[in-house]
């Protein structure tokens, strides 16, 4: 799952118990939080409560332009091998090295710049740089402020599939902010791409947020 949660949403609970009920295995969070909601910690603590299950959780802050009580978290079930973050263009980014049945499986996370398209294009390409240091099956995802045919998207696609697209043969629909546009993706590195298949993918509805999660299912091999 990745998932913009907008700080909380005003219900951190109620987040926790949507990303518990998804039945995710690796969450990818954006606009998460170290100010009311110190996330890094309790959002682990409620989904272990919740299912029953370790969590772990990697977090990485903004800096610069950016609060540095904001940035990226990854929560995982899957045993966290490794573990490093990113901060670079006043952004911070995650990545953890999981665990799936034998097969270690690395997944970053992003959140770049909503209004400054250079320096959005300055955290694509440094977090595209930072992704291919890692060997292995891959997937990377997170809210990229930018539609599919735009050239963020078009850039990262040199390098990866849209996970939407794998599964539904269309950059159509997949909508997470006002059902209408695609801001948040998943996207499978090209390295190593027949170790990771992607079986189902979905944006459920939340009221918990001003974005929609976007959900995928893959088969490792």
């Amino acid at each position: 799952m990745t998932w913009n949660v907008h700080f909380g949403g005003g219900n951190p609970w109620g987040q926790v118990q949507e990303i518990a009920a998804s039945g995710a295995d690796v969450v990818l969070l954006q606009e998460a939080s170290r100010f009311d909601e110190d996330m890094e910690r309790t959002y682990p603590t409620r989904l272990r409560q919740l299912t029953g299950d370790t969590w772990y959780a990697v977090w990485a802050s903004h800096f610069g332009r950016y609060s540095e009580n904001e940035g990226t978290l990854i929560l995982s079930r899957f045993r966290v091998v490794d573990q490093s973050i990113r901060r670079i263009y006043d952004r911070g980014f995650t990545r953890v090295l999981v665990d799936v049945g034998g097969v270690h499986v690395n997944v970053l996370n992003a959140h770049l710049d909503w209004y400054d398209t250079g320096m959005r294009s300055s955290q694509l390409e440094d977090f595209m740089w930072w992704g291919r240091q890692f060997s292995g099956p891959r997937i990377a995802g997170g809210d990229f402020n930018a539609w599919w045919g735009e050239w963020w998207i078009r850039r990262m696609t040199e390098e990866h599939s849209d996970t939407w697209v794998d599964v539904t043969g269309s950059n159509e629909n997949g909508y997470t902010v006002n059902g209408a546009v695609r801001f948040d993706y998943l996207f499978r590195a090209h390295t190593d791409t027949w170790r990771i298949t992607p079986n189902a993918v979905w944006v459920p509805w939340t009221g918990t947020s001003d974005h929609n999660p976007v959900i995928a299912d893959y088969t490792v091999w």
